[in-house]
Parts: C-alpha cells; sequence; structure tokens
C-alpha cells in the first residue's frame, strides 16, 4: 500500500515516530513525509504537498487548532485518514465539525467497552458525576489501580514500598485492560481499541 503521512511539530513528533515505525513494520511506503510548526497557516498548501503522490491513506499526528486545520484541510481527501491521539478530545472533533468524519483514531480507552471493568466503572461514574467519563478520567482512574496494586506488592504506602512494588508488577487488570510490564521497560503494554469517528464522535469500530 502507498501511504503518505502528515505530522506535526515538537509536541507531536511522538506519534509521527509511531507512525513512521509502523509503516515500516507493516511495509507500508510512505510516499510523503511533511511537517507544519505549530500554529501554521500552511495546512491547505501541506495537505495538497501530501496528497499529490495519489496515498491510499493519510497519518495525522498533531493536535489542538493545528489538528482541526489539517483534518478541514483535507476534508476533500479520499484517502483513509488515521488520526493520533490528538483526534481523540472533544474540542477537536466538535471544531473540525464532519472533517473528521471517519477517522480511525486510536485511544487508550473507549466508553463503549464491554469488558466487566470497564462498564462497572462508566456506571459508576454516571452514578456520581450525571455524565459519561472520558479517556482522561479512566487514566486517572487506572493510574490510581496500579498505584493500589504496587503498594499491596511492596507491602506498604511510603515511597520505597510503592516502587519496590512498581518493580515486582508484571500484570494489572485496570480499566483500561490489563496492563502488562516488561523487565527494564518503564510502560506497560496494554489493548488499545481502535475507534471511527462519526457525527464528532469517536466510535468503538466495529470488530472484522
Amino acid at each position: 500500500h502507498r501511504h503518505p503521512r502528515h505530522r506535526h511539530a515538537a509536541p507531536s513528533e511522538g506519534a509521527a515516530q509511531a507512525f513512521r515505525t509502523a509503516a515500516a513494520a507493516q511495509g507500508i511506503r510512505l510516499l510523503a513525509d511533511v511537517s507544519m510548526p505549530t500554529g501554521s497557516a500552511q495546512a491547505a498548501s501541506l495537505i495538497a504537498q501530501a496528497t499529490a503522490p495519489g496515498p491510499q491513506a493519510i497519518f495525522f499526528a498533531a493536535r489542538s487548532r493545528d489538528a482541526v486545520n489539517l483534518a478541514v484541510a483535507a476534508a476533500g481527501s479520499a484517502a483513509v485518514k488515521v488520526g493520533g491521539n490528538g483526534y481523540n478530545t472533544p474540542d477537536v472533533l466538535g471544531a473540525a465539525g464532519t472533517a473528521t468524519d471517519g477517522f480511525i483514531v486510536s485511544a487508550s480507552w473507549n466508553p463503549g467497552k464491554r469488558d466487566a471493568r470497564s462498564r462497572a466503572f462508566v456506571r459508576a461514574y454516571r452514578a456520581k458525576y450525571r455524565g459519561t467519563p472520558s479517556a482522561f478520567a479512566a487514566q486517572g482512574y487506572a493510574g490510581v489501580q496500579l498505584l493500589e496494586a504496587a503498594a499491596t506488592a511492596g507491602k506498604g504506602g511510603t515511597p520505597d514500598r510503592v516502587l519496590a512494588g512498581l518493580r515486582r508488577l508484571r500484570a494489572v487488570p485496570t480499566v483500561l485492560g490489563t496492563m502488562r510490564f516488561t523487565r527494564g521497560v518503564r510502560e506497560p503494554v496494554y489493548p488499545a481499541p481502535v475507534q471511527v469517528v462519526r457525527g464528532r464522535r469517536p466510535l468503538l469500530a466495529p470488530r472484522s
């Protein structure tokens, strides 16, 4: 497949590099690799540059207003559009209007997840706050779950005990899914939901 990727400047370089790495691992050839300074007015010209080779997909690693401007500029392209984490926020999706419809966006969590822990979290959150939790709320809750697991493994709540417990963790069930730790690696691995944006909302993608 032929896929160009559009990347943002420094704040989104992590997502941009992740797109590059994934493309290389999957044998996807990037036809264009362009960047845009934060707050630039170049969105339209850069999207034209990215789409000139006739790509099958465009990868967007941008945030805030830049994410909106790039999505709007690319609205006329028939290419598959894949957004980074910047397209998980209601502000971006709302401001972009229908331009983000059809965007494929991965996430740390989605309130539509059907596993028991996630559903229990959504029920408890709605009962307490009268609204649907965001992915950020779920991430915060998972952080506390990890802290509890570390304190339990370290047999205490002091910083030294929690640190010792963190080093012992290998698999921790959380609202995000089971987080699995590899010795010597700081970040855990867990399943990421795949979403499709419809009507300014990120919905879980149907399972193929």
